[in-house]
């Protein structure tokens, strides 16, 4: 049912389905999670019928117009720094039209409800915004390559679309080209693309963190960033996706860290214990029932 609901577009259903059958069949629940996953990601390209041919082909413009903005900020070594910097900005532009562009076109006009409100803010293409408005302090190709997987995903999966219309046996070719990277066998995004992501995103964070202690540091671009993480990563709590992107992707750093640090003395180990704490403190979830800290109907 969940995999019938997610190939007609219904993603909600997907998603709801797919919880059910986690609960009946707790054995495969790694499974309908990575369903979930997918559907929470998807971007209506071909199940919809509603989606017209012209609103897929400007999508796919404005993604191929993300795309060429990006190839030059990071082939844009050899050029100006005034020209890698206009590139940066029309990307982020671009990256932003495109983002609430698609999220009309899955939700709707904005309303003031707050249902409406709960299913945007669970979305991957909204809690992104954020971390893609960073970019506007400044270049980080890290985060330029996080905010560009999806979008070539969504790019072949739009091609695929297209092409099969015309010739069916080319796009099945370029189903077989990138399935299990950028596509799955249905022509639809990968699941693990948004995953890819995540790392690429988490990965951006700690390249922040490193260069505080160079010239090349961003402070304000790590203070915004990590609010946005922070963001998700509650966002990802509250609506009860713990096996989420962003908490895999963490959750893969602190295994990576916690191997190094247990080659060090036993103080290093205990010092990163109590920064882990620390850090896991801040995305704690306000207590619904404490009216006089939480204000937020959200969480």
């Amino acid at each position: 049912m969940g995999l019938c609901k997610y190939r007609t577009g219904d993603y909600a259903e997907a998603i709801s389905a797919y919880k059910k059958a986690a609960e009946l069949d707790p054995a495969r629940k790694e499974e309908y999670e990575r369903g979930i996953a997918l559907c929470a990601t998807a971007k209506p390209i071909s199940g919809k019928t509603t989606t017209s041919k012209s609103a897929l082909a400007a999508h796919f413009c404005l993604g191929l117009a993300m795309t060429y903005n990006a190839v030059c900020v990071l082939l844009g070594f050899t050029a100006g720094a005034a020209w890698v910097a206009a590139k940066n900005r029309a990307f982020v532009i671009v990256y932003v039209v495109n983002s609430i562009a698609l999220l009309l076109r899955v939700y709707g006009q904005p309303r003031l409800h707050q249902e409406y409100w709960a299913k945007v803010m669970v979305d991957n293409t909204a809690t992104r915004l954020l971390g893609g408005l960073c970019l506007m302090l400044g270049p980080n190709v890290l985060l330029l390559v996080a905010l560009v997987i999806p979008e070539l995903a969504s790019l072949a999966s739009t091609a695929v679309v297209f092409i099969r219309g015309v010739k069916p046996s080319v796009a099945d070719a370029v189903v077989r080209l990138f399935e299990a990277t950028l596509l799955d066998k249905h022509g639809a995004p990968f699941w693990k693309v948004a995953q890819f992501s995540a790392f690429a995103e988490v990965a951006a964070f700690v390249y922040l963190i490193v260069t505080l202690v160079t010239p090349r540091r961003n402070m304000m671009q790590l203070i915004i960033f990590g609010q946005s993480l922070q963001m998700r990563v509650m966002i990802e709590k509250a609506s009860q996706r713990t096996s989420g992107v962003m908490h895999v992707a963490f959750a893969s750093l602190d295994t990576h860290i916690t191997g190094l640090v247990n080659k060090f003395p036993g103080i290093v180990g205990t010092a990163y214990r109590k920064f882990k704490a620390l850090v896991a403190r801040q995305v704690t979830l306000p207590d619904p029932n404490d009216k006089a800290k939480s204000r937020c109907s959200l969480m």
